[in-house]
């Protein structure tokens, strides 16, 4: 585990706060169209790329999921960015 300032480690919360916000929002059906969370399964099958190629991604840093009960979640958008690069 790599050591984080305090100033970091705040950052990372905040940022995990946020998403984590937004998707219970589209969970309890609060959010707009425009605000869609896909699981591993739903990415893999939209990118047609397997299931060890976005664990990859996640480990290269490529795409950032957020967690929740140890299930990742990727926002609609992020999949548009990695469509297009």
């Amino acid at each position: 585990m790599e050591d984080l300032t305090i100033q970091e480690q705040l950052q990372q919360m905040l940022f995990m706060q946020q998403h984590i916000m937004i998707l219970l929002e589209h969970l309890h059906g609060h959010a707009g169209n425009d605000d869609e969370w896909l699981d591993n399964n739903d990415l893999c099958r939209q990118l047609k790329i397997t299931e060890r190629t976005l664990y990859r991604w996640r480990k290269q840093g490529l795409i950032k999921p957020v967690v929740i009960g140890g299930k990742c979640y990727y926002h609609k958008k992020m999949m548009e960015r990695l469509e297009k690069g």
